[in-house]
């Protein structure tokens, strides 16, 4: 589930976080700084466990405060550091041994039928998406024929490189599933499911955008998914190529990587 990923990927982060102070704390120099006013003038002083007075630090020396106020830094972060990730292992494994969502996933199916769960299992999710029915743009009998793993016809070899990724790698879509643009009815190339974070996402792959026409049309139909609401980056993604730079793999995979899982 997504808030268990994001908190595995939380606590990676804290484990590099404390690995580093760790490494910086262990050739910090020893004491701690004390600042103070005089004159209008901040004055740094190194200061050692068990006096009272500290030693004056020169402006030549500004490095030795400098390191000094680093190690006080650092000493906060990593206690933090180290209290969150104790705190979100606990956490973690509390929710490894049965989180309120996993029940209804352990139910017996016809239970299931007369219960609305407050999560919804993303096999049941992901089923229940790609159940719905719609009306697909026509294809004109004189685009040539381009078929997907999925049975499905599209209209460019580029277009079936996507699918087939999407399907090897188990990302749900729909092939020119409409979507309204303000008073427009669009079907983009693809509709596409991030299954973790259940977000919407459309793909719109401009095949010619060596063609000046074609490429001032696409131009336009990215400011009115923009002007909708959709935005690339966000909920929109696209992908281009010429005669000279075609769609490969390497290109779609990455995309995919990115936004889709």
């Amino acid at each position: 589930m997504q808030y268990r990923d994001e908190t595995i990927q939380r606590l990676n982060y804290l484990d590099q976080i404390i690995a580093s102070k760790m490494k910086s704390l262990s050739t910090a120099p020893e004491g701690r700084i004390d600042i103070s006013k005089r004159n209008g003038t901040t004055q740094y002083y190194q200061a050692e466990r068990g006096k009272k007075k500290g030693s004056y630090i020169h402006t030549a020396d500004l490095s030795l405060a400098k390191a000094l106020a680093q190690k006080f830094y650092d000493q906060l972060i990593l206690k933090k550091a180290m209290a969150e990730k104790k705190f979100l292992e606990k956490l973690l494994a509390h929710w490894e041994a049965g989180a309120i969502e996993d029940l209804y996933e352990k139910m017996n199916p016809a239970r299931q039928k007369l219960i609305t769960p407050i999560y919804v299992p993303d096999s049941i999710f992901v089923e229940n998406w790609k159940a719905v029915t719609y009306e697909k743009k026509p294809v004109s009998d004189d685009v040539a024929s381009f078929y997907t793993d999925n049975g499905e016809h599209v209209r460019s070899k580029s277009e079936v490189m996507i699918a087939n990724a999407l399907k090897k790698h188990h990302i749900p879509y729909r092939y020119e599933y409409p979507l309204q643009l303000g008073k427009v009815t669009v079907h983009p190339d693809f509709m596409v499911l991030n299954v973790r974070e259940r977000k919407e996402l459309y793909w719109e792959h401009y095949g010619m955008m060596d063609d000046y026409d074609y490429r001032e049309n696409a131009i336009a139909k990215t400011r009115k998914y923009i002007q909708n609401g959709y935005y690339p980056g966000d909920t929109l993604i696209s992908t281009e190529e010429t005669r000279k730079q075609p769609l490969d793999n390497i290109y779609i995979n990455s995309i995919i990587k990115k936004y889709c899982l």
